[in-house]
């Protein structure tokens, strides 16, 4: 069977339309809406961005800031309750550095300039160093 112009065949031999014939089947309004639309969306989109951004250069900020002097430097930097202990605060920093190092991940956001970055990378070797930490002190041998 003849294919639609612009159209392409599957293995299964079925016509499938481009994305070309399906945008020229799209009334002009409709398109100048859904385009109008996304422009908002991608305004907001940049804002909310922005926050993300700072959001994570604040978390760190604060592991950083965080002296490896102290006993207690890896819970600070894991920001773990003073009231747990003992095997649970093994596995509360194991959920703790998960939950951290997700949000400042280098796959889970934005680039950011050269220098964020190294400390970025800085950072999630100090939080690895204080989930060791915090897992040696209760028992649980580290990672």
């Amino acid at each position: 069977a003849p294919r639609p112009v612009g159209a392409k065949s599957t293995s299964a031999g079925v016509a499938v339309p481009s994305c070309q014939a399906v945008r020229a089947t799209v009334p002009t309004p409709v398109r100048a809406a859904v385009h109008a639309q996304s422009a908002k969306g991608g305004a907001s989109t940049g804002h909310a961005s922005r926050q993300k951004i700072d959001a994570v250069l604040l978390d760190i900020a604060k592991i950083l800031r965080v002296k490896e002097s102290t006993s207690s430097w890896g819970r600070s930097v894991l920001q773990l309750a003073t009231g747990v202990a003992g095997k649970d605060s093994g596995a509360a920093a194991a959920s703790a550095f998960r939950q951290i190092a997700r949000r400042i991940h280098p796959d889970g956001r934005e680039r950011l300039p050269d220098a964020d970055e190294m400390r970025c990378h800085e950072a999630i070797a100090k939080l690895q160093r204080a989930r060791s930490q915090v897992q040696q002190q209760a028992g649980k041998p580290g990672m």
